[in-house]
């Protein structure tokens, strides 16, 4: 289980290739984007699971592309569970 609020790993490309650097603009990106966007769900009150495909859909991102990024949370093949920490 992963504990509010959710941080999703950004890569750090630092090299002088503009095809890899561009590929790596556009992950941080996505990874920025479902950041929020589940950040804002659980501040809404909704915890619990939360399913790759479901996010895909709400974002419009391939779920593919969703999974590939969101897997660093928690790791989990379909998704993942979150929790309130203390606050």
């Amino acid at each position: 289980m992963v504990t509010y609020p959710i941080r999703v790993e950004r890569t750090s490309y630092r090299g002088a290739d503009p095809k890899k650097g561009a590929k790596a603009a556009d992950y941080n990106r996505d990874a920025a984007m479902l950041e929020e966007h589940i950040n804002a769900q659980i501040r809404n009150g909704k915890l619990g699971v939360f399913h790759y495909s479901t996010i895909a859909h709400e974002v419009g991102l391939p779920e593919k592309r969703v999974s590939q990024i969101l897997f660093s949370v928690d790791c989990g093949h379909n998704g993942f569970t979150v929790v309130k920490g203390r606050e």
